[in-house]
């Protein structure tokens, strides 16, 4: 037989020395493959976050409340106030509101459109609804009923914001309609 040289201490020590460092490197690499993973799904987990901010940021900056106006009298005393604080118009509104003192329900309100701004909606005794009124425009005085039995009167907003994604306002939560599936609607 051939004698087999078994090398020195060096080729020993310098043997085992790269094995660990295969083993460390290989280590390292499914390591770093984890937090890669983790950190691509922290990146989209943010831009679907971000996407939800972008898609609920119109349909925040909206809301209704019932109105006093002290300088008219009879039904048309009393209104509701539409604030929509985004630069674009939002559609399809419709306001329940209850009358204040009896708590029975109202005449739904129905918009088609509502631009950004102020506007007060006023009651009308012939048509339950008068002409929409920009506060911008005009000094008429408002009082907002938002506290006690005025806190009740608006019971429930919805609307279509500039995406035309549905919303609706209801004690002060607001919710996303999700859309109906046409293939559903085939009744």
């Amino acid at each position: 037989m051939f004698p087999i040289d078994s090398g020195s201490i060096a080729d020993w020590v310098g043997a085992i020395g790269g094995l660990l460092a295969v083993i460390a490197s290989v280590l390292a690499w499914r390591s770093s493959d984890r937090i890669n993973k983790r950190m691509l799904a922290l990146e989209e987990k943010r831009a679907e976050d971000k996407k939800r901010l972008q898609i609920r940021g119109q349909a925040e900056s909206i809301f209704a409340a019932g109105v006093n106006l002290p300088e008219r009298d009879g039904v048309g005393r009393w209104g509701i106030y539409l604030f929509n604080g985004s630069d674009q118009p939002i559609f399809d509104i419709t306001v329940e509101r209850n009358h204040l003192n009896s708590g029975k329900r109202n005449a739904t309100c129905e918009i088609g459109l509502l631009p950004p701004g102020r506007y007060i909606m006023p009651a009308d005794a012939k048509y339950h609804w008068g002409a929409l009124i920009n506060l911008d425009r005009c000094k008429e005085e408002v009082d907002l009923l938002v506290k006690g039995k005025g806190k009740k009167m608006i019971t429930e907003m919805r609307f279509s914001d500039y995406r035309r994604h549905k919303w609706c306002l209801k004690d002060g939560m607001l919710q996303e309609i999700p859309e109906e599936n046409p293939n559903d609607a085939r009744d």
